[in-house]
């Protein structure tokens, strides 16, 4: 199995596989590729995006899809024995995109300074992820986020995000400094 670089999501996904491991069995013989899935979840996160706002029923149904589909990439790949570098790092990035969507959508509707506060601790936690090379500890908000919005509480999702990134970011830095700490003992 890959790892995600965060204990929590490698152990709930290990200890959780058997539940999707059926459904990846059809949809594989059925002749879905993993990064079609995740495209058509990149698709449906881009559509609840838009429709953030303006109507929440279409909101709903594309970010539920979004959701559903996300989940299903990764548990086809592995029935299709295709795990894969890129299909991990292929599907963090059109997650982490439907992420910034959803923030920036928020900003846009809101209009309050602090989102932007909230989208730069976000960008920059995944930033420091991306240039450890996956290496480094990383907590996702993405779904929580999600969540809150098509429950009508954007301002849970938003405060969680911004909390999420923050300890992230503090995680990551005691990570690379336990590092750098380690190989000058070396």
């Amino acid at each position: 199995m890959v790892s995600y670089g965060n204990p929590l999501i490698d152990w709930v996904k290990e200890h959780t596989s058997f539940l999707l491991e059926p459904f990846a069995k059809v949809l594989h013989k059925s002749g879905l590729h993993p990064h079609v899935a995740t495209i058509l979840s990149f698709c449906a996160g881009m559509l609840a995006a838009f429709f953030l706002f303006h109507d929440q029923t279409l909101f709903i149904i594309f970010g539920i899809s979004h959701f559903v589909l996300d989940l299903f990439d990764g548990a086809v790949a592995r029935a299709a024995k295709k795990t894969s570098s890129f299909g991990r790092w292929f599907d963090y990035a059109t997650d982490r995109s439907v992420t910034v969507m959803l923030l920036l959508k928020c900003l846009f509707f809101f209009q309050n300074q602090l989102i932007i506060g909230i989208l730069v601790l976000y960008i920059l936690h995944n930033l420091i992820y991306v240039l450890h090379k996956g290496s480094i500890i990383l907590f996702y908000s993405r779904t929580v986020l999600l969540f809150s919005l098509i429950l009508g509480y954007a301002w849970f999702g938003l405060l969680f995000t911004a909390l999420s990134s923050g300890i992230g970011i503090l995680a990551q830095l005691l990570m690379m400094a336990e590092r750098y700490h380690t190989k000058m003992r070396s």
